[in-house]
């Protein structure tokens, strides 16, 4: 290959892997303005009766976004790789020594390695991935264990509530 076109190949992989943080902002976006608002749904005065659920369900929404994010992260990685053997390239053409061309340039092949060995779950830790997503979890777990539900009084029947007048 010549210059001009390896250096179109590497531009196409890094544009390709930036990306990949494109998306993964859009997916944080997300998972803040859902599971916040979620949160905030749950103290309406007329839903009080359902906070718990509702606050379970902004808590798996988050986790879910979460699994997200680090599948994504995990995409980028086959990126990378890619772009590990292109800057080791050197003017001859001659790449890294000792590893063979196909093991860097295919993507694809890297992301099925990827996920048979569940390695997207180590992705759920760097702490790109960590934020926003660990706080959101904590606050609404210790929302779901702190917040009031339905009161003592909310739960009797309106007919105990009437006799005792």
């Amino acid at each position: 290959m010549i210059c001009g076109e390896l250096s179109a190949c590497y531009e196409m992989a890094f544009d390709a892997y930036e990306g990949f943080n494109q998306h993964t902002l859009v997916i944080k976006g997300w998972a803040v303005a859902i599971s916040l608002a979620t949160m905030l749904t749950a103290f309406h005065p007329d839903l009080k009766s359902f906070r718990r659920l509702i606050l379970v369900v902004s808590v798996l929404t988050a986790s879910l976004f979460w699994i997200t994010d680090a599948v994504w992260k995990g995409y980028q990685s086959a990126y990378l790789r890619l772009l590990t053997y292109y800057e080791g390239l050197d003017t001859q053409g001659s790449g890294i020594a000792g590893a063979s061309r196909a093991e860097f340039l295919n993507p694809i092949e890297g992301w099925k390695t990827y996920h048979d060995k569940w390695e997207w779950l180590a992705n759920m830790f760097i702490t790109s991935a960590l934020l926003p997503y660990l706080p959101i979890v904590v606050l609404g777990l210790v929302l779901i264990f702190v917040a009031p539900g339905r009161a003592k009084k909310d739960l009797q029947s309106p007919l105990v509530s009437e006799a005792e007048d």
